[in-house]
């Protein structure tokens, strides 16, 4: 038979429920002298906007070419509540995954690398951390057009810079004279 179907219309609500996670970058000396060695730390974070946690994090911080030798990679989190920590570092490059940072959880990430740029000259060091909002996600936003991507803006930058600082040295070793006399003082000059 006939029937007939009565609609009422009345407000929906929905909760838009994703993970927003902020880096900071720090340093240990803005101006560090040739050969010495730095210290950089990565502070992830949610945001005050986040409202759920964050998976299948990436951490990308490449050294520019007057810092090298990446070593000592330490990953902390609170209450080591950030779980599947995988460090895939290299000499030049920190790379860390993270499977899971809850919400609350802040990570730390400490590294040194070795000073070898010329003095005077600016290092400039970029961190970009990228993260979806489902696990193991096939459609999920990456991050894959930057922060503040239309539509796909699960990432975060920040950067510092350093200026290598120094006193420039030579030493220059000078007697004066191309040709010599058996038996004769020499006489050098070192500037």
């Amino acid at each position: 038979g006939a029937g007939s179907l009565t609609l009422n219309a009345t407000d929906a609500s929905a909760s838009v429920v994703e993970p927003d996670l902020t880096v900071n970058k720090s340093v240990s000396s803005p101006t560090p002298a040739p050969n010495s060695t730095l210290t950089y730390t990565l502070d992830i974070q949610h945001s005050g906007a986040s409202n759920a946690p964050a998976y299948d994090v990436h951490i990308l911080d490449t050294l520019p070419a007057g810092l090298t030798s990446l070593t000592n990679v330490n990953v902390t989190s609170v209450a080591n509540w950030a779980t599947g920590v995988v460090n895939d570092s290299t000499a030049s490059v920190l790379e860390i995954t993270i499977g899971t940072v809850p919400l609350g959880c802040a990570v730390s990430i400490t590294y040194d690398d070795t000073v070898n740029g010329a003095v005077g000259s600016n290092q400039a060091n970029s961190v970009a951390v990228d993260w979806t909002s489902q696990t193991g996600a096939v459609y999920e936003r990456t991050g894959a057009d930057s922060p503040g991507g239309a539509l796909n803006d699960y990432a975060d930058t920040d950067s510092e810079s350093v200026t290598i600082s120094g006193a420039d040295l030579s030493i220059v070793k000078s007697d004066g004279s191309a040709t010599y006399i058996p038996g004769t003082a020499i006489n050098y000059t070192i500037t």
